[in-house]
């Protein structure tokens, strides 16, 4: 789930102050925000999967701001490449 509030800010859906709120939040409520098991490799496994099991369409919801989101059908490889980068970098070292 974190994951995609950073696609979302690599797609400037999302404002760095939104996207550093809602990790928080998460954050708050000990929702886990990284793991080290979820490499680029699973990421496009799953994303592979997906496609092939919804006809087509990733139909992926992410946030387009505090409490909103909306169903997006297509993912950019270097927006996701970049996103989970800096995914990574940020939130490796959160403990959880």
């Amino acid at each position: 789930m974190s994951l995609m509030v950073y696609v979302a800010h690599q797609r400037a859906l999302l404002t760095e102050e939104e996207k550093d709120r809602i990790i928080q939040c998460m954050l708050g409520l000990q929702l886990p925000v990284w793991h080290q098991d979820c490499t680029l490799a699973l990421l496009h496994k799953s994303l592979s999967e997906r496609l092939k099991h919804s006809a087509g369409s990733l139909r992926m919801p992410l946030p387009t701001g505090l409490g909103r989101a909306e169903i997006f059908h297509d993912m950019n490889e270097e927006v996701l490449h970049q996103a989970y980068h800096k995914w990574t970098e940020e939130l490796a070292s959160s403990g959880n």
